[in-house]
């Protein structure tokens, strides 16, 4: 709830529904360079916001603009590229493509405790379409164990675990 921000850094909600039609507009708005506007939380907030609009059409074009941000604009801490990044990545999940699991996996390096259990989920199918056993693993380690310790991620977790060489430990 926007009411328990601090006043100074708070967001006021103006605009949701004009970023969420058109994103590009607010993140042409900034550009991708460092700006003042980018010191106000609340305008953190809603670029985050258009780029996850942006990227339920265009993964790639948001992925391109985040990491432009990140090279020209350090008021985003990590924890809120990594929010970006995992944004980005589940949108590209959902739709299968194959850069979502790297783009995880750049959140993950960022702030790994930024995923949400439905991201992490995802993470791990992006994983074992790329056939990527070690990712597998990673993605289902992260998990929370009431998720983790469910039948299908313990099936996938043993498989991984057997495709790695780890034999013993997949039975």
């Amino acid at each position: 709830d926007a009411a328990f921000l601090p006043g100074s850094g708070g967001f006021d909600g103006e605009g949701l529904e004009a970023i969420s039609k058109r994103p590009d507009v607010w993140l042409n708005k900034f550009g991708s360079g460092a700006n003042a506007a980018y010191a106000s939380r609340g305008n953190r907030e809603k670029t985050l916001f258009a780029l996850q609009r942006l990227a339920q059409t265009d993964a790639q074009r948001a992925a391109q603009r985040l990491a432009q941000l990140e090279l020209n604009a350090p008021q985003f801490s990590a924890e809120e590229r990594a929010y970006g990044w995992g944004q980005i990545a589940l949108a590209a999940a959902l739709k299968h493509q194959p850069e979502a699991l790297r783009w995880f996996e750049t959140g993950n390096g960022l702030a790994p405790s930024t995923a949400s259990d439905f991201q992490l989920a995802w993470q791990a199918r992006a994983a074992l379409r790329a056939l990527d056993w070690k990712a597998v693993q990673r993605a289902i380690a992260r998990m929370p164990p009431d998720l983790a310790n469910t039948p299908d991620w313990i099936y996938w977790k043993a498989r991984a675990l057997a495709a790695n060489g780890e034999a013993a430990e997949a039975t």
